[in-house]
C-alpha cells in the first residue's frame, strides 16, 4: 500500500471535490486521452526505486501514479460532478460510480475493477463510524483518485454504455445461479453479488441503481 502523495498547493483543492462539471465517465475519457500521463507512468516503473520492490506490474503502475502523479489524479478527481451531499451521501455516490465503471469498461469482469467495487463497499462500511463529514469527504476524494489510478493501470479501457436486456434476471434468479456455482468458483464472484444485492436492498426507490446492479451481476 502507498499513500496518495500531493503537493501543498494541490492539497488546498480538497474543498473542490464534487464541484466539477463532468460525469465520471466524461472525466475518464479525458484521462484516457492523456498520453503524457500514461507515458510518465510507464517510464517511472523502469526506475530502480520501483523495480527493487519486486511487485507485480499492476502494483508498480499504481505505485508510480499515486506517488509521482498525485496532483494530476487529484485534478481529475476534482473535475467530477457529485450530488449535492456530504459525508455518507458522497460514499454512496462513489460506490455507485465504482459499479458503473465496472459495467462500462470494455474489458468485462476485470479483476481489478471488480476490486474497485468491493473495496469501495468496504470503505462505505468503515466510514459509517466517522462523525466528521469533512473527513469522510476527504477520504472519498482520495479514494476516487485511487479508482482513477486503477483505471489507468488497467490500460484505460474504452467505456461503453451497458445495453439493458428486455428480460433482465431477477434477484432470486441471480441468487439461484450463484448458489449453484461449482465450489472452485472465484470467491470474488460472491463478493460482487453480495455488494450489488446489498446496494439494491438499501436503495429500493432508485430504479436506475437497481438496473445497474443487476447488470453488474450478469457480467
Amino acid at each position: 500500500n502507498a499513500p496518495l502523495v500531493t503537493s501543498t498547493t494541490a492539497a488546498k483543492g480538497l474543498d473542490k471535490f464534487g464541484k466539477g462539471d463532468l460525469e465520471l465517465a466524461e472525466v475518464l475519457e479525458k484521462v484516457r486521452a492523456d498520453v503524457g500521463l500514461r507515458n510518465d507512468m510507464l517510464e517511472e516503473i523502469k526506475k530502480d526505486w520501483i523495480v527493487e520492490k519486486g511487485l507485480s506490474q499492476f502494483q508498480n503502475l499504481c505505485l508510480a501514479l499515486v506517488t509521482k502523479k498525485g496532483d494530476t489524479l487529484l485534478s481529475y478527481a476534482n473535475l467530477t460532478k457529485a450530488p449535492d451531499t456530504t459525508g455518507l451521501g458522497l460514499v454512496t455516490w462513489l460506490l455507485r460510480c465504482s459499479v458503473q465503471l465496472y459495467c462500462m469498461a470494455e474489458v468485462k469482469n476485470d479483476f481489478f475493477l471488480l476490486h474497485g467495487v468491493t473495496g469501495t463497499w468496504a470503505l462505505s462500511v468503515i466510514v459509517q463510524k466517522l462523525k466528521d463529514s469533512d473527513q469522510v469527504g476527504q477520504i472519498c476524494q482520495v479514494h476516487l483518485c485511487i479508482l482513477i489510478a486503477v483505471y489507468i493501470a488497467r490500460g484505460s479501457p474504452s467505456l461503453t454504455t451497458p445495453i439493458s436486456t428486455s428480460d433482465p434476471l431477477s434477484e432470486s434468479a441471480i441468487l439461484d445461479t450463484v448458489l449453484s456455482l461449482p465450489p472452485e468458483t472465484d470467491e470474488h464472484v460472491y463478493k460482487m453479488i453480495q455488494v450489488c444485492m446489498a446496494m439494491m436492498q438499501e436503495n429500493r426507490q432508485d430504479m436506475e441503481l437497481q438496473e445497474l446492479c443487476l447488470m453488474a451481476c450478469r457480467l
